[in-house]
């Protein structure tokens, strides 16, 4: 399998295949008028995509993102907020906090300080 990087404008790192399953990690992208947009689509994704979502919000670094649980009211997947080292299953949304890039790789998501890319595990 080969490895593809695409690094944008938010800092966004992707994806490298999964070894231990055979699934789509899907990144979706937005400025802060987007949340209604993004509602909308989680409110049409059924529960059994087999699919990951990776939702990066363009928010000022010191707002209080309330995304996850926004998301989490309008879709039927688990949605969580990404804090620190976490697996990636298919059929769940993730959510990257404000001011922060990520990184996936071997299965799991990594949020990197924006400046510095320095993991937090």
């Amino acid at each position: 399998m080969s490895e593809t990087f695409n690094e944008g404008p938010v800092g966004v790192k992707a994806v490298e295949p999964d070894a231990d399953g055979d699934f789509l990690v899907v990144g979706i992208g937005a400025s802060a008028g987007g949340v209604q947009a993004l509602r909308d689509f989680f409110s049409h994704v059924p529960a059994d995509t087999n699919m990951a979502y990776v939702v990066i919000l363009h928010l000022s670094p010191d707002h209080d993102s309330q995304l996850a649980e926004v998301l989490q009211s309008a879709s039927l997947l688990p949605v969580t907020k990404v804090e620190r080292r976490t697996r990636v299953e298919p059929d769940h949304v993730y959510v990257i906090p404000p001011n922060k890039s990520l990184e996936i790789k071997n299965g799991h998501i990594d949020v990197l300080n924006m400046m510095s890319h320095e993991v937090r595990r």
